[in-house]
C-alpha cells in the first residue's frame, strides 16, 4: 500500500464518521424533541462507537505520517494540527498499545480459564 492508498482510505474513513456526525445530531433533535427516549440514543450511540475508534486511530496514523522529521518543526506542525494533536493524548500511541496489551492479557486469562473447567 502506497502513501496516497492510505490517505484515500484515511478520507473514506472520515466521510463515514462526519456522515455519522450528522445522524448523531439528528438523533440528539429527536431526543431533545421527545421523539426518542436516552436509552434508544444510548443504544446508537454504541452501534456508532466504532466508526469514532476508526476515525480517531486512522486519524492518528497519518499524524503520525505527516510528522516533520526535524525536532524544530514538530512543534510549528503540533500547533497548526491542534485538532489531532490534542485527541492524541487520550487515543495516542501509548493508549492503543495498552488496550492492545489489556486485550491480550484477557485472553490468555480466558483460554486458561477454559483449560481448567
Amino acid at each position: 500500500m502506497a502513501y496516497k492508498h492510505v490517505k484515500q482510505y484515511y478520507k473514506e474513513v472520515e466521510n463515514l464518521y462526519f456522515q455519522m456526525l450528522a445522524d448523531a445530531k439528528e438523533y440528539d433533535e429527536a431526543l431533545k424533541a421527545g421523539f426518542l427516549t436516552q436509552e434508544q440514543v444510548d443504544a446508537a450511540t454504541k452501534l456508532m462507537a466504532p466508526i469514532k475508534q476508526n476515525y480517531e486511530r486512522l486519524s492518528y496514523i497519518m499524524f503520525l505520517f505527516n510528522q516533520p522529521n526535524r525536532p524544530q518543526k514538530v512543534q510549528k506542525y503540533n500547533n497548526s494540527n491542534k485538532k489531532i494533536s490534542s485527541a492524541v493524548a487520550t487515543f495516542g500511541k501509548e493508549a492503543v498499545i495498552q488496550e492492545c496489551e489489556d486485550t491480550l492479557k484477557n485472553f490468555k486469562e480466558y483460554i486458561k480459564n477454559l483449560e481448567v473447567n
